[in-house]
């Protein structure tokens, strides 16, 4: 792998075949089972200019897959980015600080998961668990008496959520 990786962060899979990996300063993506890894583009025309900038900073949180063309990328900035062709290009859905994220210098959702091209959910990382309805361009608090520190999808329609309060399920 070239470029300026830092350290490696993550590394997914959605098949054999189609993975990302995030490292403290790029993304990756390989669609041969990672013989090779490329970078990827972020369109010019659905990118802000300032985070096609070498100085921009934000670092990858968390990679969703919903299947081998459909991605979404969460920063730490609250930037969030999808792929609709496995990970070659990118572009933004959701700009850096227009969710509101609490008084945390961190922004952004630790974790993302979709079931639909439109339907999904995701933690925050001020503890709260947000929705989206549109495929992530507008996210709504979905549970707001408790924080959480973690969401575990084991199928579409059955998760859970870990907080200090204690382990819950929930259906869809």
């Amino acid at each position: 792998m070239e470029g300026g990786w830092g350290r490696l962060l993550r590394v997914k899979f959605f098949d054999e075949n189609h993975g990302v990996a995030t490292g403290e300063a790029d993304v990756h993506y390989t669609s041969d089972g990672g013989k090779s890894w490329k970078p990827p583009s972020f369109k010019k025309r659905c990118v802000r200019e300032e985070y096609l900038s070498d100085y921009y900073e934000a670092r990858p949180l968390d990679v969703e897959m919903l299947n081998s063309k459909e991605w979404w990328i969460s920063f730490n900035d609250g930037r969030i980015a999808k792929s609709v062709d496995g990970g070659r290009s990118w572009c933004d859905l959701l700009q850096a600080g227009k969710l509101a994220f609490g008084d945390s210098a961190r922004k952004g959702f630790i974790k993302l998961h979709f079931v639909t091209p439109l339907e999904g959910w995701g933690p925050g990382v001020d503890g709260f668990v947000y929705e989206t309805k549109d495929g992530g361009k507008r996210w709504d608090r979905l549970i707001s008496q408790i924080k959480f520190d973690s969401m575990f999808f084991l199928n579409q329609t059955y998760w859970l959520l870990v907080s200090k309060q204690g382990l819950f399920r929930l259906q869809q």
